[in-house]
């Protein structure tokens, strides 16, 4: 910041978030544009990082998102984990990419840059989830639902989850860094 970036616009996208030790989160300007994605079944990062490392050490941040992408249960399951998107949801042997992918993430992202470096109003409601797309794309036998994008003023998490990194956890993965 101090070196002119994000003079022009600046944004965070942050996909299920890991721990921040970090000391300087008050320097992010309140113009700053946030969306936090958390992942339903992520079995890796405790939602509780994405709440407590980011969004609660960003209040200034006044436009900012909260979203939460659930798994599918259509007939083509949708998998809503750690490693979206590109993710091995339909059990094939190698990442492919899918609808969550292109209509919960890349379409959430370009649309916050469009808005954040263009001021697109419509870009502004695809990427904070106004929109109505998100939870209809098109299938074999036609237009079928799948479970759309949750967008919040306030952070939703899995409590039910039982990840790898738990915030709880948070001083063990410092490696060297003080721990608040």
């Amino acid at each position: 910041i101090g070196q002119g970036w994000g003079a022009n616009g600046l944004f965070l996208f942050v996909m299920a978030g890991w721990y921040n030790w970090g000391t300087n989160m008050e320097q992010i300007p309140a113009t700053a544009k946030m969306i936090v994605q958390v992942y339903w079944d992520d079995g890796t990062n405790d939602h509780l990082i994405s709440q407590n490392d980011i969004w609660n050490r960003l209040p200034q941040i006044t436009e900012r998102k909260w979203q939460v992408i659930r798994a599918s249960r259509t007939f083509c399951s949708l998998n809503a984990g750690h490693s979206l998107p590109v993710t091995d949801g339909l059990g094939q042997t190698e990442a492919v990419t899918d609808g969550y992918d292109y209509w919960g993430v890349w379409r959430r992202l370009h649309a916050l840059s469009d808005y954040t470096f263009a001021g697109n109003q419509t870009a502004k409601n695809v990427a904070f989830g106004a929109d109505s797309f998100m939870g209809k794309w098109r299938g074999v036998f036609g237009t079928r639902q799948i479970s759309p994008l949750e967008a919040t003023d306030a952070p939703v998490v899995n409590t039910q989850s039982t990840p790898t990194f738990l915030w709880s956890q948070k001083c063990v993965y410092a490696q060297g860094s003080s721990c608040p």
